[in-house]
């Protein structure tokens, strides 16, 4: 529940318990790499002052908000020349919207998935009360 700066401080993000609640702050992210899952601080949560926030190329200040949040790419969706002019942004002539250029270039892509049907995806997996949920929920979120 706290970090150590030199101090114990209270981790903000603790507060919230469960997913819905996490996701009202801004400031706040659901993360399901650990089981079981939590609360944390977004990594641009760091900056709480604009000028350090807009100079990290991962974020943007949110002028409603008042909070650093991580840069999102379809904010420029509609605006091709804003999107081609930002950082880390593509824009994809196929959906005509904006996308991370990490895959944004990549044409789609037809997936097969395969699971295992052995005993042990009966059995309780993290957070979940067999491997077949655990992995239709990371697919989901894939």
């Amino acid at each position: 529940q706290c970090k150590w700066e030199g101090s114990c401080t209270e981790r903000p993000c603790a507060k919230y318990l469960d997913e819905s609640s996490c996701h009202t702050d801004a400031t706040c992210r659901w993360d399901v790499d650990s089981s079981p899952a939590y609360c944390t601080e977004t990594y641009c949560a760091r900056w709480t002052v604009q000028g350090d926030c807009d100079g990290d190329a991962a974020c943007t200040w949110s002028t409603q908000k008042n909070v650093c949040t991580e840069s999102r790419c379809d904010r420029f969706n509609g605006q091709q020349c804003a999107c081609l002019e930002e950082a880390g942004c593509f824009w994809s002539a196929v959906s005509s919207e904006c996308v991370t250029s990490t895959f944004g270039a990549c044409p789609p892509t037809d997936v097969a998935v395969v699971f295992d049907g052995s005993g042990s995806m009966s059995q309780a997996f993290g957070r979940h009360p067999h491997g077949y949920e655990a992995l239709t929920t990371f697919l989901k979120d894939w």
